[in-house]
């Protein structure tokens, strides 16, 4: 009768073992496939960002530059060269179309500068958007790999 027993017990721990090792293959085997569908989540996610990146660079820099709107200061060189142009005093008119060449020239060379600088400030949002997007999708893949590990802890 106690042998009986004790080969019973035996035979229950070894069924009991038997299918505790099931699971766990059955188990690994779903983390791995887990793991393996949310680093491609991650992979795909990238990619499509890379993408978007691409496009959104490519529509800035094809935006055209905002007409240009240039100082008091030039506009009144232009002014007092037209004018010096229409009294047929052509040599100061020279001399102040050189000037106000000089300082167009600077003041589109600063609206171009200030154009790059936004541009480069509205791609450095972008890109800090798309990160906060993969770090969402590394916490919820974290919380979820974490839910799933108490749940199969807590059973066994």
């Amino acid at each position: 009768m106690r042998s009986r027993q004790i080969a019973e017990r035996l035979g229950v721990e070894e069924a009991h073992m038997l299918e505790f090792q099931q699971f766990n293959a059955l188990w690994d085997k779903r983390m791995a496939e887990f793991e393996q569908k949310s680093l491609d989540l991650e992979e795909a996610m990238k990619e499509r960002h890379a993408n978007e990146l691409m496009e959104y660079i490519r529509q800035a820099q094809q935006e055209p530059l905002r007409k240009p709107k240039f100082s008091k200061e030039l506009l009144n060189l232009r002014s007092i060269q037209q004018t010096l142009a229409k009294q047929k005093d052509y040599g100061e008119a020279h001399k102040i179309k050189v000037k106000a060449d000089n300082l167009e020239a600077f003041e589109l060379e600063k609206m171009r500068n200030q154009h790059q600088m936004k541009l480069s400030t509205v791609v450095e949002k972008f890109k800090a958007k798309q990160s906060a997007e993969i770090l969402a999708l590394r916490k919820r893949v974290q919380t979820v790999s974490s839910i799933l590990h108490f749940f199969c802890f807590s059973h066994f």
